[in-house]
């Protein structure tokens, strides 16, 4: 079944089943305008009568989007909106860079199951398909803003002028931590308190500082010490 692309004219839509009012296909090209402004995308509706038995609604949906092309190849996100009142069915066929988006939590046939077959069940098939192009706009733009925060995420984390400082901030945290963990057990040779913090005996010297037992209280001299004496030798 030979169906013209409507692109040709700068249009979107093509009602051969007569469903759509003239309101409902302004704002319907709104909708989309809109849609693709933000995500350089194209979305498509098309509505036929019936399609003969040629083929199920599903694969005409599937040959058509791929016939056409619809939608950027990168990052392939063009959605085609078919309805087929005499089957009584609605396809919407998506790129595959919106698989994630639109099939998570089964979003896609829920939304069809709450926005659009109730308004089409009552015979307003029209407001149906308005629906349906709404949601599919507003969910479109909701991948893009996701993508595009992903990919600034990526470039900024992985951005060597970023990247470099954090992994040697990071390094350095590391070492001292570690150097401060494994010198925690170091004593006074005179009196056997610990080092509060366990820098080098000649970083110490002539400095005052802090020791305190293994059980946590306060040693039995001052808590400021003064420096610790040197060892003394026999003159020669």
């Amino acid at each position: 079944m030979a169906v013209q692309d409507p692109r040709g004219d700068g249009g979107r839509i093509v009602d051969e089943a007569r469903v759509l009012n003239a309101y409902q296909k302004r704002q319907i090209h709104r909708l989309i305008d809109e849609a693709e402004r933000q995500t350089r995308s194209e979305v498509l509706v098309v509505t036929l009568p019936s399609l003969d038995g040629v083929a199920s609604p599903k694969t005409f949906a599937t040959a058509l989007f791929n016939q056409w092309q619809i939608g950027p190849s990168y990052p392939n996100n063009g959605v085609l909106v078919l309805v087929v009142p005499g089957a009584r069915r609605i396809e919407v066929e998506i790129g595959s860079g919106l698989n994630r988006m639109f099939r998570v939590d089964n979003w896609l046939p829920g939304m069809l199951q709450r926005s659009v077959v109730p308004a089409m069940k009552s015979g307003d098939i029209g407001a149906g398909t308005s629906a349906a192009v709404e949601a599919c706009a507003r969910r479109l733009v909701e991948t893009n803003t996701a993508v595009l925060l992903q990919a600034r995420f990526r470039r900024t984390v992985l951005d060597p002028n970023v990247l470099y400082p954090l992994l040697s901030s990071a390094a350095m945290t590391l070492i001292t931590r570690a150097t401060l963990v494994a010198d925690r057990n170091k004593q006074c040779h005179s009196c056997k308190a610990r080092f509060a913090w366990g820098w080098d005996r000649s970083v110490l010297n002539g400095l005052k500082w802090n020791v305190t037992e293994p059980g946590g209280y306060l040693h039995d001299i001052p808590q400021l010490l003064p420096s610790h004496p040197q060892p003394s030798y026999p003159q020669l």
